[in-house]
């Protein structure tokens, strides 16, 4: 049996086709998924399972596949996307022996967990908290998209660092160590061509969230800008792993996974929340390969 992992997300989607030993076989990479709500949206769904499909029939598969698709911003309760990507995958010419459509965070879950109770607190790009107790109620917190949510994301952390150097260069705020690191990486000397960059989308979500690193380095030197983004950033962290462990009950386990937690400012702001909330002894950074938790997720769904 082969298995095939879709991980779809709001920048780019990532296809890896294991054997059944769990050994890369090949890696490639398509277009980003859209939102279905917005335009255009069911039909990136539709486009990406026709194109693995179409790649599929092109390698003549003897052995059957087992397929799973990890996706952003989907929760699991909208039957038509699955009904989509089925659709998609409907001009098959191999044996398919199951089909599962998941939200992105599932991945995760499984990879830093194994499957055992526990909770994985996700944040690089956007923000999500996600776990399962031992009775198996599950409990997500977050995974609202930069428009409602995610707080403490490096998307977010990138954001406020520009609304600082805007606020600081228009004298509504003191000045900050911020506005050098973030006029050149996002290569800008007038606000506005700031402005232009921002709203034309040619600087984009994943450019704000590069900026965290360089936030992170001015929090540490004392910057008070930058100190405050990382406080407020871990707060907004804590209270997601809080919120899902309050709900799941009992002493779960707490993973924090994602580019985010390897600033060091941040960390230490966490770290003292869940000291004083006294259950630092419950937490762990654990960076998990969302692609095994995907492949593990296939698998066993081939065996039902």
């Amino acid at each position: 049996m082969l298995i095939v992992c879709v991980d779809g997300g709001q920048t780019k989607t990532s296809i890896d086709l294991f054997d059944g030993n769990g050994g890369l076989i090949r890696n490639w990479k398509t277009e980003p998924v859209i939102h279905y709500a917005r335009p255009g949206g069911l039909d990136s769904y539709y486009r990406i399972a026709a194109g693995l499909c179409e790649e599929l029939n092109g390698m003549k598969l003897v052995e059957p596949v087992s397929v799973c698709f990890s996706l952003s911003g989907y929760h699991g309760d909208v039957s038509i996307i699955p009904e989509t990507i089925e659709r998609g995958m409907s001009g098959r010419n191999f044996s398919m022996v199951g089909l599962l459509v998941v939200p992105d965070y599932w991945g995760n879950w499984r990879a830093v967990t194994n499957g055992k109770p526990g909770i994985v607190v996700i944040s690089g790009g956007g923000t999500v908290a996600y776990g399962k107790n031992a009775a198996g109620s599950s409990a997500r917190v977050g995974g609202w998209g930069h428009h409602l949510g995610d707080e403490g994301s490096g998307y977010w952390i990138g954001l406020e660092a520009v609304k600082e150097v805007l606020k600081a260069r228009s004298g509504i705020s003191a000045s900050t160590a911020l506005e050098q690191p973030v006029a050149s990486m996002l290569d800008f000397k007038e606000e506005s061509g700031l402005l232009a960059g921002f709203y034309s989308g040619e600087i984009t979500d994943k450019d704000l969230a590069l900026l965290v690193p360089a936030v992170n380095e001015q929090a540490e030197r004392g910057d008070p800008a930058a100190c405050r983004i990382m406080e407020e950033a871990a707060g907004h962290l804590f209270r997601l792993a809080f919120a899902a462990l309050k709900r799941l009950g009992g002493e779960l386990p707490i993973y924090l996974s994602g580019g985010v937690f390897n600033a060091s400012a941040l960390r230490t702001s966490l770290a003292g929340l869940f000291e004083a909330a006294g259950i630092s002894w419950l937490v762990s950074i654990c960076e998990g390969n969302p692609a095994q938790g995907i492949y593990s997720l296939a698998r066993e769904n081939a065996a039902l």
